[in-house]
């Protein structure tokens, strides 16, 4: 055979490999597209409007940190049974990724702090989401604490059940409190203080009390454990596997985003170099708040300030605030 037989065949078998890995690459795409559309999608929801001249605002999309290199989206609990409409928002964890840190930090919003919500009478934050769905509850997000909401996802209670069984048992650490509660409120179980592998009912009951220890504030650090400690197992996991979950997973999940962006973020958080970041927060902040009760109701009401400038500083790192600082003080 002489060399230029020999140099054809060799292109030809070039040709041939790459469009197979081509074709497979495709195929690949395919798939996963065809699972990010099994997720339930939702148009933002429009409120309608109850004010009150004492006590409304317009809401304008101004000083409100955005980054391009930062994604904030919005992770919903809803508070919703089967058969019911959509209710309060039973937690509200804002999921940061960032790629110039290749780190994705957790922020909780404590359901029961007290602020303006664009359009009606200061509540509830959680109130905001069974007024006016996603849209609204980004835009009280955006006002009151300043950052950007660049989309959401949404599960209730029965999906949560559903997508937990999924992923499968999660290892969590527990008081001896915490497993006694859980223990009682499930009628089954034998979990005990330390380490235990927990099934999706009582992974629910751990992530939901607020009846064991130091109330709502204890609670939304159990829910951020819950989400660092799935995120850990399937990372750990196998491709097949992680394909596996998400095509039983994601049909419980509503969102607002395209499948597009779903697929990027998708990409962006498989990445090898994307961490968790395991120091979570919560907002309000620590001395940055009063325990006050307002119209019968017993609220959190944040300094909006301090706090805003904490998450933007917590998102986006301290020079964010220096840089809003110093244009303000060149305003006229």
């Amino acid at each position: 055979m002489d060399f230029d037989t020999r140099l054809k065949r060799t292109r030809i078998a070039i040709v041939v490999i790459l469009s197979a890995l081509l074709l497979a690459a495709l195929g690949f795409y395919l798939y996963i597209h065809s699972l990010l559309g099994r997720v339930q999608h939702t148009e933002p929801a429009k409120p309608k409007q109850e004010t009150t001249e004492e006590d409304s605002f317009k809401y304008a999309d101004k000083d409100v940190m955005r980054d391009e290199d930062i994604q904030n989206i919005l992770l919903i609990g809803q508070d919703r049974r089967e058969g019911e409409e959509r209710q309060r928002s039973d937690s509200m964890i804002i999921c940061s990724i960032n790629k110039k840190t290749g780190k994705i930090t957790l922020v909780s919003l404590m359901r029961d702090m007290y602020v303006r919500i664009p359009g009606y009478q200061s509540h509830r934050i959680n109130t905001s989401y069974s007024l006016g769905g996603m849209e609204l509850l980004d835009e009280t997000i955006e006002e009151n604490f300043g950052v950007h909401i660049d989309g959401n996802v949404e599960i209730d209670f029965e999906g949560f059940i559903k997508a937990m069984t999924k992923v499968g048992k999660l290892d969590i650490h527990l008081t001896q409190e915490e497993a006694d509660y859980i223990n009682d409120e499930l009628g089954y179980g034998k979990l005990k203080g330390g380490m235990n592998s927990m099934d999706a009912k009582q992974v629910l009951m751990y992530a939901r009390t607020r009846y064991v220890g130091d109330g709502d504030y204890e609670r939304t650090e159990r829910q951020r454990k819950v989400l660092t400690t799935a995120f850990d197992k399937l990372r750990k996991s196998s491709l097949p596997t992680i394909v596996r979950v998400a095509k039983g997973v994601i049909p419980y999940f509503t969102t607002d985003l395209t499948n597009r962006e779903l697929l990027g973020y998708v990409y962006t958080v498989l990445q090898d170099d994307i961490k968790i970041n395991r120091t979570t927060y919560r907002l309000p902040v620590d001395g940055a708040f009063s325990s006050q009760n307002i119209n019968g109701m017993a609220v959190l009401v944040p300094d909006l300030e301090q706090n805003k400038k904490y998450l933007i500083e917590y998102l986006y790192g301290p020079e964010a605030t220096e840089e809003s600082a110093e244009e303000s003080a060149v305003t006229p």
